[in-house]
């Protein structure tokens, strides 16, 4: 069981940063200029439409952000072994009394840390409470890994891809040909698909990324400054595993005039919902190298 967990934790991290990659790839990739915009419609336009769809913190100077985390271990490791746990256990002691600290930066990802002040010594990597700390450190990372590319529109193409829009029902599909072959040195084969409806909320996606391939459907709720992600189902499959569900819900708190999350509950493939909160937020500013992308 405890292997099992484990895996379930490494492959949730996985998932996530696979988007978190593709997103990046998306984002970042250099390739020859778009083709002639189509006679309908107006690519170049579009994109920007897409772009100012979305609540986005650099544009109003935020990058990230750093949290105390609050986990409620005895709920957790009842969900986890479906059996009480006596409220005088020493892991759930030891755990309960941890400070646990996250630093999400939207464009490079969070950084987990946590350390028990109560514990005479510190505990040991391979003992019951490091390994149920790491499980928690990973998925929380992993749920910040999904949400990031939706508040720093790392999940729409560049200006200098290859993207084209075309109409799709109501709404638009978006495709990106991102295929790094040939001279780059990685030779990564990349590709994804958007769909958006008539107010560009993406409705769901997929990318593919060397022979992985992960789905995703993305909620979005409405704010005075757009689209805010409150809800990501991600299917990830690679050619040599059976694919990997897994869901992210997302609440918030003002934090100055900035939204971030306030409690985030991540559930892997079928297994139980976890929970965790955050508190005592404070802003990380936008770097020099963090441009805003609407006008």
């Amino acid at each position: 069981m405890k292997n099992q967990i484990r895996t379930s934790a490494l492959r949730l991290a996985c998932a996530a940063l696979s988007l978190a990659f593709a997103s990046h790839l998306v984002a970042q990739a250099a390739l020859p200029a778009a083709p002639a915009p189509s006679a309908v419609l107006d690519q170049k336009s579009l994109l920007a439409a897409t772009r100012q769809a979305y609540y986005l913190p650099l544009d109003r100077g935020v990058q990230g952000f750093t949290c105390a985390v609050h986990l409620d271990w005895q709920d957790i490791l009842e969900r986890a072994t479906v059996k009480k746990v006596p409220p005088h256990d020493p892991t759930l002691l030891t755990l309960s009394a941890g400070r646990v600290k996250v630093t999400n930066d939207i464009l490079r990802g969070a950084t987990v840390t946590a350390d028990f002040p109560t514990s005479k010594i510190e505990p040991p990597p391979n003992s019951p409470v490091r390994i149920k700390q790491d499980i928690l450190d990973k998925m929380i990372a992993a749920s910040l890994a999904g949400w990031n590319p939706f508040l720093s529109d790392r999940i729409l193409p560049s200006e200098g891809t290859r993207y084209h829009f075309e109409r799709s029902g109501t709404g638009y599909r978006l495709t990106l040909d991102g295929n790094l072959g040939g001279s780059s040195s990685t030779g990564s084969t990349f590709f994804s698909i958007l769909d958006l409806d008539s107010q560009f909320r993406i409705t769901h996606g997929e990318s593919h990324l060397n022979g992985t391939v992960t789905d995703f459907t993305p909620e979005f709720d409405p704010s005075s400054h757009g689209w805010l992600l409150t809800a990501l189902v991600t299917t990830t499959e690679t050619p040599d595993q059976q694919p990997l569900r897994t869901a992210f819900t997302y609440s918030y708190q003002f934090v100055g005039e900035i939204l971030v999350p306030k409690r985030v509950v991540v559930q892997v493939a079928e297994g139980p919902q976890t929970p965790y909160d955050l508190h005592d937020c404070t802003l990380v500013n936008a770097t020099a190298n963090a441009t805003p992308t609407k006008p």
